[in-house]
């Protein structure tokens, strides 16, 4: 058997759907046209990707439940030896809870909390959150399920109401002998009993493509008198990650919301000829100098993080 230190990619983002029942304010959404991707060329993408990885993420922009087809995604998933992610809002998991549960492919199912932070009313957020709780149940008891509870709204005006509140749901209902807030305010990331974590982060800012990043070409920034985004920066994207749209575009990574850095299209092109064109190879030999060549890449404050990681001076 091949091992996963051969593999090219930790994990390959496969987006099915970029349709999404909700319209969060953290979230950009994308001005791509609406888009389900076919049983057929969810199966293309992976005879693409054998070799290259063994987790894929049914996620980059849209919510992955919303998809029509997704237990035969997820049955085509485990005939090619794949392990699935799947990031969700959480407000569908009650109708499409036994088709993950009876996946063979999942490994887990992230839930991203603060998509109902602007909810009112307890009644609909106890509905929202009993459901997420009974998966989550039934996910643990499964035995072979992660699952991750994510609150990345850490800055906003109303997270700390909200969060106190879903805090108290978490405890009240896994039955914890601590005080789940306070370990929260110490950790960025807590093991609430075996396979079941809970996330936090700040509010995440979208890479800004809006008002420059589409725009910038390829190479060192401009001498502008300092209104030019810094390039110095490092990132994963093309390292351990690639994300693949539902029209078959690759981008180096999951936040590319607008296929803004088209590097070929799946459906068309060999995957070993995509990641060896020159645009990849420069976004990759940038970033392995500490410099971010793509426009997006340089209004992206994620790469910070990166940077950081790295021990990097931004």
């Amino acid at each position: 058997m091949v091992s996963d230190r051969s593999m090219r990619f930790k994990k390959v983002y496969i987006e099915i759907t970029n349709v999404c029942n909700l319209s969060c304010s953290f979230c950009p959404g994308t001005t791509r046209d609406p888009a389900f991707m076919s049983a057929e060329d969810f199966e293309r993408v992976l005879y693409s990707l054998e070799g290259h990885t063994r987790y894929i993420y049914l996620h980059v922009m849209g919510e992955p439940l919303l998809h029509p087809d997704l237990s035969r995604l997820l049955d085509i998933s485990h005939s090619h030896g794949f392990k699935v992610n799947i990031t969700t809002n959480g407000t569908l998991i009650s109708e499409r809870q036994n088709a993950l549960l009876d996946a063979c492919a999942l490994r887990q199912v992230n839930f991203s909390l603060h998509s109902q932070e602007m909810v009112m009313g307890t009644q609909t957020l106890e509905k929202y959150t009993g459901g997420i709780f009974q998966f989550t149940r039934k996910a643990l008891d499964r035995g072979d399920v992660f699952v991750s509870y994510r609150l990345w709204n850490i800055g906003s005006a109303s997270a700390e109401h909200f969060n106190r509140y879903i805090l108290g749901s978490i405890e009240k209902y896994f039955g914890l002998d601590y005080p789940l807030w306070d370990a929260f305010m110490q950790k960025n990331r807590i093991t609430v009993r075996d396979r079941l974590f809970l996330n936090k982060s700040e509010v995440f800012e979208w890479p800004d493509d809006v008002r420059g990043g589409n725009d910038l070409q390829a190479g060192p920034a401009a001498n502008t008198g300092g209104t030019e985004p810094a390039v110095k920066g490092f990132c994963l994207g093309l390292r351990n990650q690639i994300a693949i749209l539902a029209d078959g575009t690759v981008v180096p990574c999951c936040l590319d919301n607008n296929g803004t850095v088209s590097l070929g299209n799946i459906f068309t092109q060999e995957l070993l000829h995509i990641l060896g064109t020159e645009r990849a190879g420069a976004i990759y030999n940038g970033f392995s100098q500490g410099r971010a060549v793509e426009g997006l890449c340089r209004h992206c404050s994620y790469r910070e993080r990166f940077s950081k990681k790295r021990g990097e001076v931004m």
